[in-house]
């Protein structure tokens, strides 16, 4: 059986920019294509992820070109999407109970 993690867009983006815990990130999406891993992510993580493309763009100097191919890989990987209109109440509840904003509660919902 697999192992699931549910991992936020600051865990997900470092497979395509080189940070602090790339090497292990890189090793959960290698774990994630050989059946070992799963890992979960609600659908606007992709797009917290390309705000981070665009920003590196903008002010770091990364090349639009990278920045849309990195989209594509992106795109390409093996996550388990969830959708967030299923996971509206429950966050909720759980940003309710714990003092969390509802993106992050989001998250805690995709378990």
């Amino acid at each position: 059986m697999a192992t699931t993690y549910v991992v936020d867009a600051s865990v997900a983006i470092k497979y395509f920019i080189t940070e602090t815990y790339t090497p292990e990130v890189r090793v959960l999406v290698a774990q994630m294509y050989s059946g070992s891993h799963q890992l979960h992510i609600p659908e606007f993580c992709l797009i917290e992820c390309v705000n981070v493309l665009w920003t590196n763009v903008r002010f770091r100097g990364l090349p639009q070109t990278d920045a849309e191919q990195m989209i594509v890989e992106m795109l390409a990987l093996p996550f388990q999407i969830v959708s967030v209109t299923s996971l509206l109440s429950r966050a909720l509840q759980i940003g309710l109970m714990h003092q969390l904003a509802i993106y992050d509660s989001l998250y805690n919902a995709s378990c």
